[in-house]
């Protein structure tokens, strides 16, 4: 006998509701049986918070594709000034609520990076000055924030999410890069970035 059978027997065809109830209440007995957790959330969020403290190893250290582009106050940076130097180039844009609870980890970072000669720069695509301006009033930065007004500059470096950071050697080479929010100035992190500087 299969589910629709039981299901005309006991007549819960003729409810929804009922249905769903019936639904729910096989999976939980499904689950004491098998022993399988109702609750893995916890187990996600383990996962999560192990994320926030992780830097992605890119294969191959490939050299980072040189830009130029101009920061608020139009004034132009381009990344292969800055060899011989840490670089972290975090993408993102106005509209990412995920971005916006980054940025106060990233100034912390900066302030702690800052004296080792290791540059931040935030890339933000597609964004209107004034949407800048008014994000920065509530999440200020004192790092260069840069403008890719076209997006052409992501397009290059292949973001397909944000917030996207890629954290560069001395020598330009792309040695990590973390997609999504990240603890920027967590112990764990600081350190790997300051250990390319040793190299």
């Amino acid at each position: 006998m299969n589910i629709v059978q039981c299901c005309i027997m006991y007549g819960m065809l003729r409810s929804p509701s009922l249905i769903c109830c019936s639904f729910i209440s096989g999976i939980m007995v499904f689950a004491l049986l098998t022993g399988y957790p109702f609750d893995v959330s916890a187990e996600q969020d383990t996962k999560n918070i192990a994320r926030n403290y992780r830097l992605d190893t890119v294969k191959g250290n490939p050299v980072a594709p040189d830009f130029t582009l101009p920061d608020r106050r139009g004034i132009n940076h381009r990344l292969a000034d800055y060899i011989g130097q840490v670089v972290i180039i975090n993408f993102w844009s106005t509209w990412c609520i995920p971005c916006r609870q980054e940025m106060p980890a990233l100034e912390r970072a900066w302030q702690k990076l800052k004296p080792s000669g290791a540059i931040l720069l935030a890339v933000t695509m597609q964004d209107e000055l004034k949407s800048i301006d008014r994000f920065l009033e509530n999440s200020p930065v004192s790092f260069p924030v840069l403008l890719d007004s076209d997006g052409e500059i992501a397009k290059q470096w292949r973001v397909i999410g944000i917030p996207m950071t890629y954290i560069l050697d001395t020598t330009g080479r792309i040695v990590y890069r973390a997609t999504g929010i990240r603890e920027w100035d967590s112990e764990s992190i600081i350190n790997k970035i300051l250990d390319l500087g040793k190299r």
